[in-house]
């Protein structure tokens, strides 16, 4: 036991057992890389050699815990904007819906949860290993300020575990810069001057510790260290707050937030909170009965972003009217009365004339058929035998033969007659003129940006070092529309990105945060592992309905052909009106839960709605209506008959 005290602290040697594989590059050197831009997990451990197994019945294990805590962006592959069919579909709006789905959304706060457990299933709970403890329980502020700036260059951590083996103890070393300072004097007519420049920071260490005092001694240092120290590691930290919870327990939970702004003059603006960015590592020490011959260990990692979404409104004449008129007129083609009084005969007959008009409407525009049917009777003049006298038969009618979003059609017909009497014969011609007031609107017509809504959302990654260690990806796990209102009476709003004073970005930092601690209960919010995408998300589903309403792409769902066949009929049975905008307006909980879906069905159904799910037949299509493409083949085919004919004839 002598030499164990003059034991030299070793340098851990860790070794790692799991990784988010996802950013992994499995091949080098060729174009395809994994996200830049997305959060990871490293999840390291060793065992002390025996020696170092102190504690009777128990066994020892350190843990460290690397994680990348960045902004959150997805890839094409991931939500299918490689295949075409969204470009397709969106073709009006696409760039703008596109780039809020493939925007790189800061992190404004991370939580993350450790757990270990036996691998053995049936392990009762009083053999189920612990955290002893860990770093860093909590981090707190620093940051100097100066009426010229601040300059904060490092802060490196140094972990040392004791001779115990189950004990931590912190060393960080600050260099703090304070900044420069200068001055001058001078005098008058030839006399007097001066010049000094001063420095001030702060160089040394900091022990982390519940007492101080000063003292002076004379130590053997490496002496100290072969009694007071088994293992030494660094772990590397962001300046960022930091609280931890559930020590003696078999998890952990971190909850990281971003340092609040803390100097301000009058003209001091922010665009918002600080965001996360960067690496955060965490050390632990794991006790279980040395029954318990392996542990699992899982790491959970959320990070919150915010979301900005384009409102999206519609150009001012988007919507018209137009006319249609009918005129018909009913005689005996200008004959007199004795004329047609051919014989003593009673001679009287009814002449009946019927037409018809066709409208079209200009290019670019369509008979809005959801408004009123897609026409009101401005005005309609009958006057015929059967309006003027009901008791001589006569015909006066009109009505709409056929109408759709591309054209109209106006049919009428009236009568004419002549009366056969003794020497008082008479014709009573039929006119008939009817007027519509037909309601146009644009085909796809264009939108602008008039302004921004925001939505919270959490994304998250869950890596499991077991027995099985499957690729996991990150998916939303909780999404919720967000205002943040500042000023007591509520008065003014502000969003990221706008400038706004320290007080209302730290004050917005507060209010995500409380709502990232509410989110944990907020189960109507929250979604099951692996379920939901941004793509899939009910902030992007409101943002392409918004650009949907009101235009031809606005379809029913029996005429969304990207649609399968099984969701239409599922649909179907609920509902036969359901359009694509008020399907993607939905909840996804609401979906489940009217057309009874199960969690593939429901996240197939959110794909199939944008039409991300579809591969083009062909590339022009991106690019080119159909209509246009026709065009096109239809100029290609008359081109290459001319050549052929050009060819016979040379022949």
């Amino acid at each position: 036991m002598s030499n164990f005290k003059l034991n030299l602290p070793t340098d851990i040697p860790w070794k790692r057992i799991c990784v988010s594989k996802d950013m992994i590059d499995p091949k080098i050197c060729d174009t395809r890389r994994p996200k830049r831009w997305n959060s990871s997990i490293a999840i390291f451990q060793y065992q002390p050699e025996e020696e170092y197994q102190t504690t009777e019945g128990m066994l020892i294990t350190y843990l460290k815990i690397a994680c990348s805590i960045t902004g959150y962006q997805a890839g094409p592959d991931e939500v299918g904007l490689h295949r075409g069919g969204f470009d397709n579909f969106w073709k009006e709006n696409g760039e703008v819906l596109k780039d809020t789905i493939m925007d790189y959304y800061p992190c404004y706060g991370a939580i993350l949860e450790v757990a270990v457990a036996p691998k053995k299933k049936d392990t009762p709970l009083s053999q189920y290993p612990y955290f002893s403890d860990f770093e860093p329980k909590k981090r707190e502020l620093y940051e100097i300020a100066t009426e010229t700036g601040e300059v904060m260059s490092r802060s490196l951590k140094n972990l040392s575990v004791g001779k115990g083996s189950s004990t931590l103890n912190s060393h960080e070393v600050l260099d703090v810069d304070h900044g420069f300072s200068f001055g001058a004097e001078g005098s008058y007519a030839g006399t007097g001057g001066g010049f000094n420049v001063s420095r001030s920071g702060e160089w040394g260490t900091k022990d982390i510790s519940q007492t101080e005092a000063n003292s002076i001694r004379t130590t053997d240092q490496s002496q100290e260290s072969r009694e007071t120290q088994s293992h030494t590691t660094q772990i590397s930290q962001l300046y960022h707050q930091l609280d931890s919870y559930h020590m003696g327990t078999n998890r952990a939970v971190f909850f990281v937030l971003p340092r609040p702004h803390t100097i301000e003059t009058e003209r001091t603006f922010v665009n918002g909170p600080r965001n996360i960015e960067g690496i955060q590592e965490f050390f632990f020490v794991v006790m279980r009965p040395k029954e318990v011959a392996d542990i699992c260990v899982e790491a959970y990692l959320e990070t919150g972003h915010i979301a900005k979404v384009p409102i999206l409104a519609y150009e001012d004449e988007r919507e018209t009217t137009d006319s249609l008129t009918l005129n018909i007129t009913s005689n005996f083609n200008g004959a007199s009365g004795d004329s047609l009084d051919y014989n003593n005969d009673d001679n009287s007959r009814i002449s009946i004339k019927e037409d018809s008009v066709s409208y079209t409407p200009p290019s670019g525009w369509e008979i809005d058929v959801n408004k009123s049917g897609g026409y009101n009777v401005a005005s309609a003049n009958l006057n015929g035998m059967g309006v003027s006298n009901p008791d001589i038969p006569g015909v006066e009618e009109y009505k709409i033969k056929e109408i759709d979003s591309n054209h109209l059609v106006l049919w009428g017909r009236v009568s004419a007659c002549f009366i056969d009497h003794f020497g008082s014969n008479k014709i009573y011609p039929g006119t008939l003129s009817v007027t519509l007031t037909i309601y146009l609107k644009k085909i796809n017509p264009k939108q602008t940006i008039t302004g921004y809504e925001e939505s919270l959302f959490l994304t998250a990654r869950d890596l499991c070092c077991c027995e099985s260690n499957e690729i996991d990806l990150p998916f939303v796990a909780w999404e919720k529309p967000y205002k943040q209102v500042v000023g007591r009476k509520g008065t003014s709003e502000r969003m990221i990105g706008e400038k706004m004073t320290i007080t209302e970005a730290n004050n917005m930092g507060k209010t995500m945060a409380r709502e990232f601690v509410k989110s944990g209960n907020d189960v109507s919010r929250r979604y099951d592992k692996n379920t939901v995408s941004i793509l899939e998300t009910q902030f992007v589903g409101k943002m392409l309905a918004t650009s949907l309403k009101d235009t031809s792409s606005d379809l029913t769902i029996d005429n969304v052909k990207h649609l399968p066949e099984k969701l239409k009929a599922k649909i179907a049975s609920i509902t036969t009106t359901a359009s694509l905008s008020s399907l993607l307006e939905m909840p996804i909980q609401m979906q489940k839960d009217v057309f009874d879906l199960n969690d593939e069905e429901v996240k197939e159904l959110r794909v199939s709605l944008t039409a991300a799910n579809q591969t083009l037949p062909n590339p022009r299509l991106k690019w080119f209506t159909a209509s246009q493409l026709k065009a096109m083949e239809g100029r290609k085919e008359a081109s290459q008959s001319v050549a052929i004919k050009v060819s016979k004839n040379k022949k």
